[in-house]
């Protein structure tokens, strides 16, 4: 009986179409990512780039397949290859040039052009400005947009001149009140606090780190670790704003949901200062 059981599977899987067995495209590219998720390079390449030749004329999943292969070799270490993942980001932009995978593929090229740039003694700014404008104006609405017109202001941050760090800081801030849904509403506002550091306004550069705040204890997904936050705007608002009331708030939010944190010890001794200076300010 055993014996023609086993006969009756092997006859009926002969019988079944090859595509029933075969991978598709969608299970190709979450094994590859899930490769490149474990730094398993070499698997990952080999899966993306079945899934390159499976999809055929599917320009999506060519592009798409194209775009995991693309970051596979830009990423991996060791073995990077810039030069080659530019060719595969060009290529999955040629296949599907408005597809998600070309919003992204155009972004990561602006990327790699930032990074190579960060490591020259003078960095051509303009270009890396004009590389993540080029992705903002083709896909002004698509999350690969948004990323790149932060990366962009997050470039000219990085060259702290009041000249330039004051229309980067109303660039953002238009971008938030426009933006009000954004998944990077966060990163956003620590751009608008660094430039406000920048500037040397405290108060708005506070102002801007609580709304950080805010941001991150409205995402269920941030980390409840907040000690590094809370210790920031503790010290900002004393030593920089001269704000006691935020600064007492936040040494004791600190201690409160931190106990164990070796700043515990500091707030408090800060506090004791603030207690101090009010009751001389009171004589």
């Amino acid at each position: 009986m055993i014996r023609l059981v086993k006969l009756r599977v092997i006859f009926l899987t002969v019988l079944l179409p090859v595509a029933l067995w075969a991978e598709t495209g969608d299970d190709l590219l979450r094994t590859g990512w899930e490769h490149f998720r474990l730094a398993e390079f070499d698997l990952a390449v080999k899966t993306f780039e079945r899934g390159t030749a499976q999809a055929g004329t599917n320009s999506l999943g060519q592009a798409e397949a194209l775009y995991g292969l693309a970051m596979t070799w830009a990423l991996r270490r060791p073995g990077e290859n810039a030069d080659k993942a530019i060719e595969l980001y060009r290529r999955a932009i040629a296949v599907a040039p408005r597809s998600p995978a070309a919003a992204w593929s155009l972004l990561a090229m602006a990327r790699l052009q930032d990074a190579a740039a960060a490591l020259q003694d003078v960095p051509d700014t303009a270009a890396v400005r004009r590389a993540y404008q080029d992705v903002i104006d083709r896909f002004p609405t698509e999350p690969a947009g948004e990323e790149a017109f932060l990366f962009q202001q997050a470039a000219t941050l990085a060259v702290p001149q009041a000249t330039t760090a004051r229309p980067a800081v109303a660039a953002v801030e238009d971008f938030l009140k426009t933006h009000s849904q954004s998944p990077y509403r966060r990163a956003a506002w620590k751009l608008v606090a660094h430039g406000y550091q920048i500037l040397g306004d405290h108060d708005q550069q506070l102002a801007a780190l609580l709304q950080v705040l805010h941001t991150e204890e409205a995402d269920p997904h941030t980390p409840i670790d907040h000690a590094g936050p809370y210790w920031s705007i503790a010290t900002l608002a004393e030593f920089d704003c001269g704000n006691f009331a935020v600064a007492r708030e936040f040494y004791q939010k600190l201690i409160a949901e931190h106990p164990t944190d070796q700043r515990v010890f500091l707030a408090k001794r800060e506090l004791q200062h603030m207690a101090e200076v009010e009751a001389r300010l009171r004589q």
